[in-house]
Order: C-alpha cells, then structure tokens, then sequence
C-alpha cells in the first residue's frame, strides 16, 4: 500500500502583473477554450482509507471504465492519530488528483477517540472533510462494516458510523453517506465470513485467518458486493462511463492481496 507523505507548505501563487488591454480578448479566448476542454475531461475519482477499502481497489479500478481511479489507501489509516498523515492525504494528495469525488472508508483506528471524546472526534472529522473539499471535491463517506465478533469493537463501530452519518448535515452537498451493512453483513447485521453469491452459492466475502478465526478484510466477492455499491452510488453523484461487461469476474480476481494471508479466502 502506498504511504502518505508527510505535510510541505503550500506554495504562494507568484504575483501576476496587471495585463495590458490589447491582451485581454486572447486570455478570454483562451480561457475559453480552457473550460471546454475541461467540461470534457474524464471524471476522475479518488479514494482514501483503510485497508478494508484498498481490498476493494482492484475491481473498483476496473468497474469504473475510463473514469482515472487514484488510490491513497493505508493500513490503519484514520484521523486520531498520526496527524502528519491524514492531513497529508486529504489536504494535498487527494486534492493533487482534482477528483469529482473521493471514496473514504476508516474508522477502524480510531475506536478509542469516538468513544471517549466524541466531539474530539467530531472536529477531525470535520478539519479532513473541510481540507478535501476545499477544491469542489465532493466525499462517498462509507461506513465501517461489520467487523469479527467482539463487544468492543462493535460498539466502536457503532461510534464511529454514528458520527459519519452527521456528516451531510454540516457539510450538505459535499458529503454523501452511506452504510456498508446491507452488502458486507448478516441479514441481521452481524459479521458475516460468507454470503449468497450471485448464483445464490454461498461463497467467502471476507478472509479468515490460518488459525480459523475471521478476518476483516475482503475476499474478491467482497470486493465485488463493495464495489457494486459504491459504483451504485457515484452514479448518484456524477456521471460514470459504462462498466466493463463481466467486470466482476476479470483477472483482477487474481491480485496477490486476495492471497494474503495465503488461502485466506478458501471456501
């Protein structure tokens, strides 16, 4: 996984000099032009998060078509801790992309912070969608699924989706939330290691560790049941080219982090 780099000054645009008038019909001319190229320019979109979602990258990149798809996703990413980081991917490396819309998904690392001093929380929250959308760009905020059975993580789930979900209020029009339970879950809402494929074979979408125990991280029919879901939603918010026919069964099914840890993803 790609890591963020650490926060650089923002540069100061230089001082322009004030342009005679015989210019001025060029520039407009130019500028003109500009904006015609731009409103024909690919729809690029962004992602930033946790590993969860870099799981789901490979058939994101693909389901998109020929919209650009730039990746920032980190183990562990989250807006607590390490500030140099996040306010590295939302306030430059994001921003660097110019994307109609950027894909965030954590909360993971963060559990302790939410719980204990939600409003802290609140404000992080608010400092990372305030630098990522400081250029137009709008969010896909996704919650946490459904994680391995464990109180306290669920209840920290609980916290964090929580406060995701206020986030459209402050920020309407900017950010767009939704659950991830429906896709990545039991019917009732609980962990689920294995679900109904399209074919109705119940198949694995999340991985399981060498030991048996469940692991958090997807499975290539995870990412598909992602995907699906977030393709379905930026749909909502931007014009999307085609997806590619049969692009849930494409190589991209073969990708190493499907096999890691190794058979991780075994029936």
């Amino acid at each position: 996984m790609p890591a963020a780099l650490a926060v650089t000054p923002t540069s100061v645009a230089p001082v322009v000099a004030p342009v005679a008038a015989g210019v001025v019909a060029a520039t407009t001319a130019s500028a003109t032009a500009s904006t015609a190229t731009a409103s024909t320019a690919p729809v690029v979109i962004s992602d930033a998060g946790n590993s969860i979602l870099y799981d789901a990258e490979p058939a994101l990149r693909l389901a998109l078509g020929t919209a650009p798809f730039r990746n920032h996703t980190i183990g562990g990413f989250g807006v607590s801790v390490l500030p140099e980081v996040w306010q590295g991917v939302f306030g430059r490396d994001v921003p660097a992309d110019h994307p109609a819309v950027v894909v965030v998904m954590m909360g993971n690392r963060d559990f302790p912070v939410a719980l204990a001093q939600p409003d802290v929380y609140r404000s992080e929250l608010d400092q990372a969608v305030r630098l990522v959308t400081s250029g137009g760009t709008r969010v896909l905020w996704l919650g946490l699924p459904p994680l391995p059975p464990n109180v306290l993580d669920e209840r920290g789930r609980e916290a964090v989706n929580a406060l995701f979900a206020e986030l459209p209020t402050r920020f309407p029009g900017l950010v767009h939330y939704v659950a991830t339970d429906a896709v990545l879950g039991a019917p009732d809402g609980t962990f689920a290691r294995s679900l109904p494929g399209a074919d109705g074979r119940v198949v694995p979408v999340r991985k399981e560790n060498p030991d048996g125990t469940p692991n958090e991280h997807l499975c290539p029919e995870g990412a598909v049941r992602l995907t699906t879901l977030i393709r379905e939603q930026l749909a909502s918010l931007v014009a999307l080219p085609a997806a590619p026919s049969a692009w849930q069964a494409a190589a991209w099914r073969t990708d190493p982090r499907f096999d890691d840890p190794v058979d991780g993803c075994r029936s």
